[in-house]
Formats: C-alpha cells, structure tokens, sequence
C-alpha cells in the first residue's frame, strides 16, 4: 500500500492511532517509512475499551514520542448507545493534553458537530482537522472561524451526496483538506472495498 501511494504521487500520510492498544504499532510503522507522520489519539468509538489512565499515558507517550497531532479523538453519537458523558470526558482530556503540547487535534465528529465545537471553543486548541465533515454551512464556517480545517473523503463522490458537494463547492478553499480515510472510505469508483 505505501509503495503504491508513493507511485500515485502522496507525499506524506497522516497514521492515527486510535486507542493505546495501537500506538506502538503507529510508532513502529511510521519510523519504518519515509512520509509518514503518527498521531495518537483515543477514538470515541472505542471509549468502552479506554482507561482513565490512558489519558495520562497518552500525555506521557507524546512527550516521548514525535507526533503531528493527538488523535483521532472526538464524539460519536451515531454508534449503538453512545455514552456521551464518557466520550465527553476522553475528548476534553484530549484537547487539554493537545493544548499543553500545542499540537492540533484530528476530530472525529460523527452525528456531534455541535458538541464537539462547544468543546473545542472551551479549550484552548485551536488547531486541527474535523474528519469525514458531514454538518451543516453554518457549523462549517463556525468551525473555519477558529482555525480548524475541514476534511472531506469518499462520500463527496457519491451520487447521494449532493448536500456534501454543494457545501464543498461554498467553503474557501484553504479551508478544504482532502483525505482517504483509509481504508474505511472508498470512493464510489470501489464501493464495498477496502479503501487504499
């Protein structure tokens, strides 16, 4: 997959981690490879699996280890009964460590784009990138006001999703970042695959 990224033309590759049980893997893979950066987060999908004190070891681990931003981290309000207070609690601690080490954040935000502003507008972070946005114009510039880029992936492709072109098309331009999400977003040139 790396050769194959380079041969298309990527330059460099963000590699989250998205829970403890990951960041060395993240480490190893990113110091193995030219071009790509780890961050290290702990994703809201997986808060059942976190620990408070994995909000400490992150701190610990990102003053030992080189990273481009803390995450993926966020809220998601989409999967089967989401405990909301307690993603709540994993992304502010997210936010204050990424504040402390004045590291931008990549944020999931799925079906919370509100909550995770008014988070985001009570730290101190204003840096980063709201992942597979899917909110509305006004939530977008909002966002953009503080000094947070917008990521937008396969689903902009997708015949369905004229909404999401039509902000795309509305939104400045260095406000926009492409991304793959690989490989849980493939385009809809290879639905249902793995997205490379």
């Amino acid at each position: 997959v790396f050769r194959d990224a380079v041969s298309a033309g990527v330059v460099a590759q963000v590699v989250p981690a998205v829970s403890r049980s990951g960041w060395n893997r993240v480490a190893d893979i990113c110091n193995h490879f030219d071009r790509l950066y780890p961050c290290y987060g702990l994703h809201p999908y997986f808060v059942d699996r976190h620990g408070t004190a994995d909000l400490d070891r992150l701190q610990t681990w990102l003053a030992q280890h080189e990273a481009v931003a803390v995450g993926e981290c966020g809220l998601d309000y989409f999967m089967p009964e989401p405990d909301r207070e307690r993603q709540k609690f994993f992304f502010d601690g997210q936010l204050a460590i990424a504040a402390d080490l004045h590291l931008p954040v990549v944020v999931h935000a799925n079906r919370a784009v509100e909550d995770v502003m008014l988070h985001i507008r009570r730290s101190r972070v204003r840096r980063g990138v709201i992942h597979s946005f899917n909110g509305s114009r006004e939530q977008a510039l909002r966002l953009i006001d503080i000094g947070f880029k917008l990521g937008f992936g396969g689903a902009v492709t997708y015949d369905r999703a004229k909404r999401l072109r039509k902000l795309l098309s509305e939104l400045p331009a260095d406000a926009i970042l492409i991304e793959t999400d690989a490989p849980d977003q493939p385009p809809s040139s290879h639905p249902h695959e793995l997205n490379t």
